[in-house]
């Protein structure tokens, strides 16, 4: 037990006492109701306090708990690279895949992957990456879930606003999806497609750090539209994906400057085609700014409340031990999702007996990530469930 903490406790007693004594002495009735409401909002006030005082205390320790992380990552080898192309609040014309065509990541003089005829290729080509074949493949793929305001008129209804419009994403989708006659057509509609891809056997973000430039060349088609929020409107992602970190919830730091930039570096005359480019010390920089900024690419409001007194007691009494089956982990951008919808991203014979079990939500993208302007807006972020059933002998 802390000083502090020490002298609350002490000027609880005291103050208890007192009021025990002054309560025994009166014999008002109104006054002596008033007295126990005085008791109750002093208990309330003092729990409120408790918590507070633990969240930070806590709180506290994360920056350095954080940079030593971020220290020990330097010197993590990475296991592979995600890219991805994310409409997280939109709905794209042409769709997500037809925008990847013109999409290319390079970081200059360094070797991400290897290419098909042996050598090592620094540039990652989103049209040969998000090819249909590769889709196929996918480690996730995307439906976007909108809620809207409508109207009607005899017969016809019109959308008025959009609420929300949130991308749920899982394996069991990119499955699903690929085995549909229509799936050249379906998976343009996603929301989102994730494609994981090799990389070299010695490559560290320390090597990304050295680099003289980190590129992200975007060639948009003229036609381009985005129907909803659309605030970004699209994103195209590449995360280095950390070796010896969880299996379901990975560790993952982007790479890509179109997300950690606010704005292009340079535009055509034509506006379709933007650059995108960072020298790799400075993308090192923004990176860790906000890894360090959103408790490791957590979301900072839900982070600091599970280091409060309150939620360790209640995890303390509800912890259990049970036998489950793994099913899938489900993201999506809702960080309040009903069951039904996350459910609805499994496969369909597992969907009455799955559960699901909140993780770790990964926000690491960029400024959109860091978004706290008001109440329309939210931080964007992947929030991940795995979603378990009952094991076979239950």
């Amino acid at each position: 037990m802390t000083i502090e903490l020490g002298a609350l406790v002490l000027a609880g007693i005291v103050w208890a006492i007192t009021w025990w004594l002054g309560y025994k002495k009166e014999d008002v009735a109104w006054r002596r109701g008033a007295q126990v409401l005085l008791l109750i909002l002093a208990v309330v006030g003092a729990l409120v306090g408790l918590e507070a005082y633990q969240r930070k205390v806590t709180m506290d320790l994360v920056p350095m708990q954080l940079e030593r992380e971020w220290s020990a990552l330097q010197d993590t080898a990475i296991a592979g690279i995600e890219v991805e192309v994310l409409s997280p609040n939109g709905m794209l014309a042409p769709g997500i895949l037809e925008l990847a065509k013109g999409v290319k990541f390079s970081v200059q003089g360094l070797a991400l992957f290897p290419s098909p005829n042996g050598s090592e290729a620094g540039e990652i080509d989103f049209a040969s990456a998000f090819s249909l074949e590769h889709v196929k493949e996918a480690s996730r793929v995307g439906y976007s879930l909108a809620q809207v305001q409508t109207s009607k008129k005899g017969d016809a209804k019109t959308i008025e606003h959009f609420d929300a419009i949130n991308c749920i994403a899982s394996h069991t989708n990119a499955l699903l999806i690929s085995k549909r006659p229509t799936f050249a057509k379906d998976v343009q509609g996603s929301c989102s497609v994730a494609i994981a891809l090799p990389v070299s056997n010695e490559l560290y973000l320390r090597n990304i750090a050295a680099a003289t430039t980190v590129n992200m060349s975007v060639k948009l088609p003229k036609d381009q539209s985005c129907l909803g929020i659309c605030n970004p409107p699209f994103l195209f992602s590449v995360k280095a994906i950390m070796r010896g970190g969880s299996t379901l919830v990975p560790t993952m730091i982007e790479l890509s400057p179109q997300v950690l930039r606010q704005f292009p570096s340079a535009i055509s005359s034509d506006d379709t085609t933007r650059e995108y480019s960072l020298t790799g010390a400075h993308l090192m920089e923004v990176v860790k700014s906000q890894f360090l900024q959103s408790y490791g690419h957590r979301e900072r409001e839900s982070f600091a409340f599970t280091k409060g007194l309150f939620t360790d007691v209640y995890m303390r009494l509800t912890k259990a031990t049970v036998t489950l089956t793994f099913i899938d982990v489900v993201w999506t951008t809702d960080n309040n999702p009903t069951e039904k919808s996350l459910l609805e991203a499994i496969p369909p014979s597992a969907r009455e007996t799955a559960e699901a079990f909140r993780t770790p939500e990964w926000c690491g993208f960029g400024e959109a990530s860091s978004s706290r302007n008001g109440s329309s807006e939210k931080a964007l972020c992947w929030n991940r469930f795995a979603i378990f059933g009952p094991s076979a002998g239950s």
